[in-house]
């Protein structure tokens, strides 16, 4: 007798309620059979279960309205996934099941549970999702190249970050300076080119200059400054409203059990070899199966660059796909009109008066699609 222990499930589209409940302790299996239209690829799913040794089991239908159960009978199998399928599929597989007493069961996506159909309906239980950011989004098609879950200096630069916008309005008048020292530094000596006389006089930029130089930063040669490193002056170019922004994200996912990962300066590609196209984003954060991007803007946005951004993270939206969530930082202000169209886009807009909300803002994200502690649900 084989000890294989087997599952089945129907695929359309969305891989990750085929794969969730395979990584959970009362549901892992060596084995998935899978039916799938002919025109669907199983690339992406197979690729997924080889690193976690699962077999997968291809079988193809014929339409959407038929399956070929014959398959079934000479393997033993331990419980069948019915999240997917038409409802002529999930029928017919769930009938199968109930003669042969078999469990069968289906992933709520709204509440994260798995609720058993067979041999009788049961209360439904939380699952405990285990997917990282390059795993979830490698079932999308997707591959991670880059990310920073711990960058250079984290403590240190996220308290200088942390004060910046705490104290926003002592800094903000230097921030657009500081930027064009970064991008003005040169490759192999990262020193800026000369500061003018007004420049010199800035009393925002003296202090955003002070706070730098305390940390080690930077250290200023006559009219020039003189990053330490390139880290240093890429912090200087912007990435210091990142660092706020992740340290944001790790305070809640001490204070919540289901942020499965979170990363920065995230490089993503997509498609063919010879057409493949790239995207980086700022931050992404996995909670309970779902992605949470975030864009971070440190420079003035006029209304044509705030559309851009926020049709740049709709798109982004749209390729991870509809379990995600997009949100604008920005240390500019925010038209109405932009909030508007943000508003119908369903992306959060934190701009300089909000974004010491962040963490807030993301936490009610979350609660609207969080597991309940009580689930009371009955399934039909």
């Amino acid at each position: 007798m084989s000890n294989t222990c087997t599952h089945v499930a129907i695929w359309n589209d969305n891989p990750i309620p085929i794969v969730t409940p395979l990584l959970q302790p009362d549901t892992q299996c060596d084995q998935l059979v899978l039916f799938h239209l002919r025109n669907t690829s199983v690339s992406q799913i197979q690729r997924f279960l080889s690193s976690r040794r699962i077999t997968l089991v291809a079988v193809e239908c014929l339409d959407e309205h038929h399956l070929p159960l014959e398959c079934l009978n000479s393997l033993e199998i331990s419980s069948i996934n019915l999240t997917q399928g038409s409802m002529q599929q999930k029928d017919a597989l769930l009938n199968w099941a109930r003669e042969r007493h078999i469990p069968c069961f289906w992933l709520n996506h709204n509440t994260d549970t798995i609720a058993y159909l067979a041999p009788h309906n049961s209360t439904p239980v939380p699952v405990a999702d285990r997917l990282k950011i390059e795993e979830f989004l490698q079932l999308k098609g997707i591959q991670v190249t880059e990310l920073e879950r711990q960058p250079s200096q984290f403590k240190s630069w996220t308290d200088i970050a942390t004060r910046w916008v705490n104290a926003l309005s002592h800094y903000e008048k230097g921030f657009g300076v500081l930027n064009f020292l970064a991008k003005s530094a040169t490759a192999d000596t990262h020193k800026s080119k000369p500061l003018t006389l007004a420049q010199q006089n800035n009393t925002a930029l003296r202090r955003l200059l002070n706070d730098l130089e305390e940390n080690g930063l930077v250290t200023q040669d006559g009219n020039r400054v003189q990053f330490a490193n390139a880290d240093a002056k890429r912090f200087c170019n912007g990435i210091w409203l990142e660092y706020f922004a992740l340290s944001q994200l790790k305070k809640l996912a001490k204070e919540r059990s289901d942020i499965q990962d979170i990363a920065m300066s995230v490089k993503v590609e997509r498609g063919e070899r010879d057409n493949v196209l790239r995207n980086e984003i700022d931050l992404i954060a996995l909670i309970n199966n779902r992605l949470y991007i975030i864009e971070c803007k440190t420079g003035t946005l006029e209304s044509k660059e705030s559309q851009l951004a926020l049709y740049r993270l709709d798109a982004i939206a749209d390729v991870f796909g509809p379990l995600t969530q997009g949100a604008l930082l920005s240390f500019d202000g925010i038209s109405p009109l932009i909030k508007r169209r943000a508003n119908e886009l369903n992306i959060q807009i934190l701009d300089r008066r909000k974004m010491v909300q962040l963490k807030s803002s993301i936490n009610r994200l979350a609660d609207k699609y969080a597991t309940p502690d009580e689930v009371n649900e009955e399934v039909l």
